[in-house]
């Protein structure tokens, strides 16, 4: 469980991506980071504690850019150190390239990133979120794949769980696994700002409505098309692979989002988390109809 944002399109890209951490910042309170790009580089930041440690206004003040990544940890795989910590970037002789941030857990790391080493590919922490980015970046710089393409043989590549959104100096990708395990949310705010997020909670708070799902399988490219840092975001649906899709045969929804991950005021799979609480709560107490408790308290954020 971690939290991620994604937010193309604002010069204040930084303080939104911020904010949209701190509303999330429940699902990962062990470290924080982000990635900025201004269009020519792309500036990271990462430590450990909290959103409010880490990112207050004068050091994002040094974080300019239109384009901002965001990851909360909560530590699965990898250890508990500032390596681990995501965004991950990927360096080349022209200056970071790829930033990424992922939410989920993969069931063939150990065995994709044995392969990817045995092709002299370097890799500094423990996380997935490093295997992903450094997949793409093998695929895109070794094999000459597009973007997207290097997605989606990422996607018939990796197993589990996994919604990520990706930058490069210039763009902004967001995807998500077949399954469409974990939550990722999308919508455009008053400024014409498009937002990504792990939870509904985190465009609450910038105000963004008409959100939408990425689909299962679903790649969302948003850009400016001529490169133009100033001007609006055009975003791209790429159509889901049917046959990548067809093989997963369904959505697994992790259920563990509605009773324990998700802030109760986010929405998640059409849901309302709060109202699947309250309708499980319902269906236990109708199993605890001989008890007399003496009094009934919920479990506090």
């Amino acid at each position: 469980m971690c939290g991620i944002i994604g937010v193309f399109g604002s010069k204040d890209a930084a303080h939104m991506a911020a904010l949209g951490l701190f509303a999330e910042q429940h699902r990962g309170q062990e470290s924080c980071g982000m990635a900025v790009s201004d269009g020519s580089v792309i500036r990271l930041r990462k430590k450990m504690g909290l959103v409010k440690e880490v990112f207050n206004d004068e050091r994002l003040a040094d974080m300019q850019g239109n384009i901002a990544i965001g990851h909360v940890r909560y530590p699965t795989k990898g250890s508990a150190t500032e390596f681990n910590t995501q965004p991950h970037l990927v360096e080349t002789l022209a200056g970071p390239t790829y930033a990424l941030a992922s939410n989920g857990d993969l069931v063939n790391y150990s065995q994709l990133r044995a392969r990817l080493e045995a092709e002299k590919v370097y890799f500094k922490s423990d996380n997935d979120g490093e295997l992903l980015v450094k997949y793409l970046a093998y695929r895109i710089l070794r094999h000459g794949d597009e973007i997207s393409e290097a997605i989606r043989n990422l996607m018939r590549d990796v197993k589990g769980a996994y919604s990520c959104v990706l930058c490069t100096r210039t763009e902004l990708y967001m995807f998500r696994d077949p399954h469409s395990i974990r939550p990722m949310v999308w919508g455009i705010a008053p400024s014409g700002a498009v937002i990504v997020a792990s939870e509904s909670c985190a465009l609450d708070t910038l105000d963004v409505g008409n959100r939408k799902e990425v689909p299962p399988a679903g790649i969302i490219r948003v850009s400016t098309g001529n490169g133009d840092s100033k001007a609006m975001p055009e975003i791209l649906i790429i159509e889901n692979d049917p046959n990548l899709y067809r093989q997963c045969k369904s959505e697994k929804h992790c259920i563990f989002e509605h009773i324990y991950f998700s802030r109760p005021d986010s929405c998640h799979f059409g849901e309302d988390v709060y109202r699947v609480r309250e309708n499980i709560g319902a269906a236990l107490a109708k199993q605890d109809q001989d008890l007399s408790p003496d009094i009934i308290v919920p479990v506090p954020d």
